[in-house]
């Protein structure tokens, strides 16, 4: 979980606007819709808390909601914006009824397996408004939130029109409608959407949400950003992945070919995948990360958000996503930590039989 701003600890008194994201780049921008909206609209103090974690399910949904009150309790008045990422469960959501029920809660998002249609209406929470198409990104439903129910476009015309180009070049990338543009004809976008993408992963998470807030009013410096990113990503991009084709596991799954990647970085794997896909290699990849998250890619007629879902069902924990781009978590990750700190610690009670010496726990 990453912190991309925080209030000073003396504002806690204020009314807060918490924003809880998916820290890629559609998520990171629809914080920023967010954020740059409310400070024009409601145009007075609050205290801001602005979170991002690549874990996009329920569970850590939760974890930050409960870590976000912990840090600064919640009271009537604040709002909380669950953007790009998978909703708290209606049973979370039913047990913590009378805390949550001071605030007003506001979901935004695209994944198929998020629809509310599928959840809300099992919660006894009445106060969730919501904004939801699986054929848009998060941050197009995240201005479009803004502009149908506070006329964001008529007030604040030219930070609407910067917001818009940039959400919809964000949109090209995340919903990979980039793929069916022509290289040449559509130039611009193209780049612009791989920018996007190469800015996120060049830059990390924060940098990339500062300047995309410190340049929104000035595309032309965040153009600059967009090129240099690029520029930079594809030239390690090319190096990685050449390597990284020859450590596919290839598997069939039903009349699927599928090849399965073990920690190849995440920075790469959208593009890395569409390459494939485009070479006819395989009908699914997998990327299996050391932290015990799975993430699936597939071709156009390959649905990995359905099975996404049965995975982490198959694993105790939440999955799903979209048609083509999904994921889910196989294990938990305190069960990882505690494996290797069970390794280690037999690891070093055996170096210290070996060495005739004490090994065992202290306090100072």
């Amino acid at each position: 979980m990453e912190i991309l701003k925080i209030s000073t600890k003396s504002r806690k008194h204020l009314p807060k606007r918490i924003i809880i994201t998916h820290s890629d780049a559609d998520g990171l921008t629809s914080a920023m819709v967010i954020q740059s909206a409310i400070e024009k609209l409601e145009n007075k103090e609050f205290y801001w808390l602005v979170l991002s974690s690549s874990n996009p399910t329920s569970v850590e949904t939760e974890k930050i909601i409960d870590f976000a009150h912990n840090l600064v309790p919640l009271q009537f008045g604040d709002k909380i914006f669950i953007c790009d990422r998978a909703n708290p469960t209606a049973e979370y959501l039913n047990i913590n009824q009378a805390l949550l029920e001071k605030t007003h809660i506001i979901f935004i998002d695209h994944h198929i397996t998020n629809d509310p249609n599928l959840w809300l209406k099992r919660t006894k929470l009445k106060n969730i408004s919501y904004a939801w198409s699986d054929s848009e990104s998060g941050a197009t439903l995240s201005l479009k939130y803004f502009k149908d129910t506070f006329a964001f476009d008529e007030k604040f015309p030219e930070l609407y029109a910067n917001l818009d180009k940039f959400t919809e070049i964000v949109k090209l990338w995340d919903i990979f409608t980039w793929t069916k543009l022509d290289k040449e004809d559509d130039s611009e976008k193209y780049l612009g959407a791989l920018g996007v993408n190469a800015m996120e992963k060049v830059l990390g998470k924060k940098y990339f949400y500062k300047k995309i807030i410190e340049n929104m009013n000035d595309l032309s410096k965040l153009k600059e950003l967009l090129e240099m990113s690029y520029e930079i990503y594809m030239d390690d991009y090319k190096d990685y992945c050449k390597i990284s084709r020859k450590k596919a596991l290839n598997y069939r799954f039903g009349k699927y070919f599928v090849k399965i990647f073990y920690d190849f970085d995440q920075k790469y794997q959208s593009l890395f995948s569409h390459e494939i896909f485009e070479e006819d290699e395989a009908d699914i990849v997998a990327f299996v990360t050391t932290q015990g998250t799975i993430s699936l890619r597939s071709k156009k007629d390959v649905d990995v958000s359905t099975l996404s879902k049965k995975l982490g069902m198959a694993s105790k924990f939440s999955g799903g996503g979209h048609k083509n781009a999904s994921g889910y978590r196989s294990i938990n990750q305190d069960e990882i930590k505690e494996f290797i700190m069970s390794k280690f610690l037999d690891n070093m009670n055996a170096v210290a039989k070996s060495d005739k010496v004490t090994f065992e726990s202290f306090i100072y």
